[in-house]
Formats: structure tokens, C-alpha cells, sequence
């Protein structure tokens, strides 16, 4: 891989984990503001999920969020 590749995937990955680590953030509040334990599980299983998830999933969790799910 040429150089300006590797930066063009250092710099994608960056900003996808950043994304990650922000709905990680808000679906953690979430957990600690509800007395739902329904939330809390769900939330959990979405936190889960992002570990390991590329954008596409990320943004389909981000969508969810914005709903108010």
C-alpha cells in the first residue's frame, strides 16, 4: 500500500472510532439514566456491537439514537 494509502486509512479509522467512542458515550449516559432495565440491556447489546463494527453498522446505531429509540 502506498503511502498516501496508508494515511487516507489511518485517518478513516481515526474518525470512525471517534464516531464509535461518541454513541459509546451517549448510549452509556443513557444506561446510567434509566431505571429500564429493557434500555439497559439494549443498550449494552449496542455497545457490544460497535466494538467490533464497521461504518455501516455505526451508522445505523447513530440513526437509532437520533430517533430517540
Amino acid at each position: 500500500m502506498s503511502t498516501f494509502g496508508n494515511l487516507l486509512s489511518y485517518v478513516l479509522t481515526s474518525a470512525l472510532d471517534k464516531r464509535k467512542d461518541k454513541i459509546k458515550a451517549e448510549l452509556q449516559d443513557k444506561i446510567n439514566s434509566t431505571d429500564s432495565d429493557w434500555v439497559k440491556i439494549r443498550n449494552k447489546g449496542y455497545i457490544s456491537l460497535l466494538d467490533n463494527a464497521g461504518p455501516f453498522v455505526t451508522a445505523e446505531i447513530d440513526k437509532l439514537l437520533k430517533k430517540g429509540i
